[in-house]
């Protein structure tokens, strides 16, 4: 019911990416698996198709098990064209949020939304810095990301108004992942 990649899916997308960059990725067994029951997704928005509505599915999404990592967040105030208004200062915040059965809003389990500049600081230490470059097709994809990167930052594309060449030059990276 939704338009976007189904969790399991931007799964095996990482792994595809770690294996092709050459780093370590964590299994599937290594996440918790959670569900969000009697989800519909942004395609019964867009449609106003009742069928859609009429069948509501699981929403499954996985917790990384290893909780040893720190997620910042600076978040903007978007104006209705979708324009940033202000920028907050960094704080921290969770990686995964919860969401009550047959809430319209799963897919925001991680990150909780497309607005802001995402970092995600882990406990490996090979010098490697990922930048994710993405839509919200691209929200689950740090989640999987974490056993491979010292750091993971994210950007959603519509809403970064900076330097991409700053940013990459201040932050160290050393990968990029483009996922729309």
């Amino acid at each position: 019911t939704d338009h976007h990649w189904a969790p399991l899916g931007a799964f095996y997308a990482a792994r595809e990416f770690a294996r092709t960059a050459g780093l370590p990725f964590a299994g599937i067994e290594d996440y918790d698996r959670k569900c969000v029951k009697r989800y519909v997704g942004s395609m019964y928005g867009y449609s106003k198709d009742v069928a859609v509505k009429n069948a509501p599915e699981d929403f499954i999404f996985y917790v990384p098990k290893d909780s040893s990592y720190v997620t910042e967040y600076t978040r903007y105030k978007i104006n209705s064209d979708y324009r940033i208004e202000k920028e907050y200062p960094a704080e921290v915040g969770n990686l995964i949020y919860y969401y009550p059965h047959g809430s319209s809003l799963a897919y925001c389990s991680y990150l909780g939304s497309d607005g802001r500049i995402t970092k995600i600081s882990t406990n490996v230490r090979n010098g490697r810095h990922l930048l994710i470059l993405k839509d919200s097709f691209g929200n689950p994809l740090p989640a999987f990301l974490l056993s491979s990167f010292q750091t993971v930052h994210v950007v959603d594309c519509r809403y970064f108004d900076k330097s991409m060449k700053k940013l990459v030059r201040e932050n160290g990276v050393t990968d990029i992942l483009f996922a729309n």
